[in-house]
């Protein structure tokens, strides 16, 4: 069976102001100003990506220029043609690589899992030690908070309902 194969082209979008900050990508577009007027879009969207940011700050009015091309079988090759132009510029835009080998990801991947699994951990450990210091009463003013949890007491104490309950009260001698 034959491969099927398709263009990529490779492009960097940039302002004239500031030449030095750009962005690099890639699309399977025929025409490469398809792909520019969803970078048009994504920054009237406010999409959370540096490049939209930048289009969202400045306007439409960027610039652009296809970098290169060939033909790819997949989404894989895709990528890294587009990761071996990005590591040539080293454009200050991208945020995140487009092709990461298995060796690298599987060091990123572990170096990340266990970070969140930390996390979790310290996570699951706090609510823990909150839930073994539960002592939930209800105070005069008519809410309830944690007596167990000194942060919880003391945040009742200071809330807004509390001290208006509180001033509002006689004082006797």
């Amino acid at each position: 069976m034959e491969e099927r194969k398709y263009e990529v082209k490779v492009y960097k979008i940039w302002y004239d102001d500031d030449p030095e900050e750009f962005y690099v990508g890639s699309t399977k577009e025929k025409r490469l100003a398809n792909r520019m007027s969803k970078h048009r879009q994504d920054g009237k969207n406010g999409k959370h990506c540096k490049i939209s940011q930048l289009i969202h700050e400045k306007g439409n009015d960027f610039e652009y220029v296809q970098l290169a091309s060939c033909l790819v079988s997949n989404s894989d090759e895709r990528r890294m043609f587009e990761q071996q132009w990005i590591d040539k510029l080293k454009p200050t835009l991208n945020q995140k690589r487009a092709f990461t080998d298995m060796k690298e990801w599987k060091k990123n991947y572990s170096r990340e899992y266990y970070h969140t699994t930390a996390k979790c951990k310290q996570q699951i450990r706090s609510k823990l030690q909150y839930s073994m210091t539960k002592d939930i009463r209800t105070c005069i003013c008519g809410l309830e908070y944690n007596y167990g949890h000194s942060s919880s007491r003391y945040k009742h104490y200071n809330s807004e309902h509390h001290t208006e309950y509180v001033s509002g009260l006689p004082i006797f001698n």
